[in-house]
């Protein structure tokens, strides 16, 4: 008796667990699986919905907008997640709310979940007069993503620069499909950006070559910087150190080529003196 009542009791505490793992699993005894939730949003815990306007697809999604414009962050979510997932048929009332989760979540610095809403919308909605916005804002949610310098760490400029090509390359394709978009001028700034911190790793990694007597690797990163971000300023320092290799390489003329280059793009730059300089003592 005693044996039984102990199988009896625990049938009855993995009971729960069971039917929590049952109703995991869609198509199961009728049953479909519940709408996956967004990235990133699995510590919220959202607040309860107003009974009285659940069933109204566009006083939820005012409601949403109440919210957002107060910063009550998670109570527009509640609203947006709301609209998006019960009035999916309403299409354009649900994209106004997956971007406006997007914006949330920028808001709240989440800027890879933000940038997944941004990038399902350009997908899903690429007509939308909005579609501009977000695809704008999928390069700068990446650029947000770009670990920033702490004092205990390495730079950044040290680091994998992954983020930023991302982040570059999502601004060069809202370039490519939206050239009249009024945040055309933003995007600009922000591949220079980009690009300034792409030179600045190039320009680290022929340093860390100098120091070691690695002239091929020094020249193949001064030469990759002048060549790929012409508009650095960097680019001056990157031509004496290309003068430099190349006389290390004992090339001579193409030493030369780098300094008159160098002293087209600055005649009394420090740079064009200090290449002139080692050219002059070249035998």
């Amino acid at each position: 008796m005693r044996r039984w009542l102990v199988i009896v009791s625990a049938l009855a505490l993995f009971a729960p667990l069971a039917r929590a793992q049952a109703g995991g699993m869609g198509g199961m005894g009728g049953m479909s699986s519940p709408p996956p939730r967004p990235a990133g949003s699995e510590e919220d815990v959202l607040p309860e919905l107003d009974k009285s306007i659940a069933n109204d697809p566009n006083k939820s999604f005012a409601r949403g907008e109440e919210e957002f414009k107060a910063h009550n962050w998670l109570d527009a979510i509640a609203y947006f997640r709301h609209v998006m997932e019960k009035f999916a048929y309403d299409v354009p009332l649900a994209a106004k709310a997956e971007l406006r989760l997007g914006d949330i979540a920028f808001a709240r610095e989440k800027f890879g979940e933000a940038r997944g809403y941004y990038k399902s919308f350009v997908r899903f909605h690429p007509m939308n007069p909005r579609a501009d916005y977000a695809a704008y804002r999928v390069g700068l949610s990446a650029y947000r993503e770009i670990p920033g310098d702490l004092f205990f760490e390495p730079p950044s400029i040290e680091k994998d620069q992954a983020p930023v090509l991302d982040a570059l390359t999502a601004s060069e394709d809202f370039l490519a499909h939206y050239p009249e978009s009024p945040y055309v001028p933003q995007a600009k700034k922000l591949i220079a950006q980009c690009d300034d911190r792409l030179a600045r790793n190039e320009m680290y990694v022929a340093h860390f070559y100098e120091k070691r007597g690695k002239w091929k690797g020094m020249l193949l990163r001064a030469d990759g910087l002048v060549r790929r971000y012409p508009a650095s300023k960097l680019v001056p320092e990157a031509l004496y150190l290309a003068t430099q290799a190349h006389l290390e390489l004992h090339d001579k003329s193409a030493a030369a080529q780098d300094v008159a280059q160098l002293s087209s793009l600055a005649p009394e730059g420090k740079w064009t003196k200090k290449a002139r300089a080692i050219l002059a003592e070249a035998k």
